[in-house]
């Protein structure tokens, strides 16, 4: 292992222990605050779940050598957690669309289904590649091979959903800015950043995971860059630290925190509902 290969690997192993500690925070914060569990949050609790999941399956095989069944197993937990962060994704712009934009204000009624869907969906995409016998350790990753099927398998499988959600996001995200400041909501410049922060969320997206698409496609046509395959790894671990940072730590979540993990009120005054002020994650 090269000088350059060992800073990368440190450095892998940074992001992903950090993700693994603020989704952890995160998850513990959801859990002890009960009167922080709005639709909105529990929709965020099982995107942090997915990422905690994600960066374990991505640090074992950092630190230990494991063997092919160990490795397989941590490849199905890798795809299926990336499939499910990139699916609540999608759900919370689609629910903060409903409630904002459509005025669907019980918005809630759809959880078992999404809950359902997505577990099984994503369950499923993580399991067919063992079938296969796709999965494999890649650079100290358990993860889809580098092999024509295995790359068929990550487009198909998630990198032209992601491609279709971020785009999504985008325009729902811009049309529920647009419905605030028509609906006169948007009373000040903090008010107004606030309501920009949700561009944060598909732009998440485009860093971690476009550049990713980027380098798997040029590994259709044998073009690769062992540097550019360092970086690709380091904004793909990006994800698991930005998410828990622009989802959860919302302004509820912070008083709760600066008041010492003590403070019991409703916040109702906040959004305790599905309205503007609980769903926009603020």
């Amino acid at each position: 292992m090269d000088s350059i290969e060992e800073i990368n690997l440190i450095v892998l192993m940074l992001l992903n222990s950090l993700s693994i500690s603020l989704s952890l925070f995160a998850i513990i914060i959801y859990i002890m605050a009960k009167h922080l569990r709005v639709y909105a949050f529990k929709l965020v609790f099982w995107m942090n779940l997915a990422d905690l999941f994600r960066s374990l399956a991505q640090l074992i095989p950092q630190i230990y050598n494991v063997n092919f069944s160990f490795c397989e197993i941590l490849g199905v937990i890798h795809v299926s957690s990336s499939c499910l962060t990139l699916f609540w994704s999608f759900v919370i712009a689609v629910t903060i669309y409903q409630v904002i934009v459509k005025k669907i204000l019980d918005a809630e009624k759809y959880y078992n289904y999404w809950l359902g869907f997505g577990l099984s969906i994503c369950g499923i995409l993580g399991l067919v590649p063992m079938f296969y016998n796709s999965y494999g350790n890649i650079s100290k990753d358990c993860t889809l091979k580098n092999n024509h099927v295995g790359l068929i398998t990550k487009f198909a499988e998630f990198y032209m959903p992601a491609f279709f959600i971020i785009i999504f996001n985008t325009v729902i995200f811009y049309k529920v800015y647009k419905a605030l400041k028509k609906e006169n909501e948007i009373l000040g410049n903090k008010e107004e950043a606030n309501a920009k922060r949700l561009f944060y969320y598909p732009i998440i997206l485009v860093i971690t995971i476009m550049p990713s698409m980027i380098n798997r496609a040029a590994a259709f046509f044998n073009f690769e860059s062992q540097y550019f395959s360092y970086a690709i790894n380091t904004t793909w671990s990006l994800q698991g630290v930005l998410n828990p940072l622009c989802y959860s730590l919302t302004k509820p979540v912070k008083n709760y925190i600066l008041s010492g993990c003590k403070n019991k009120r409703s916040i109702s005054s906040e959004g305790s509902e599905l309205n503007k002020a609980s769903i926009l994650l603020d």
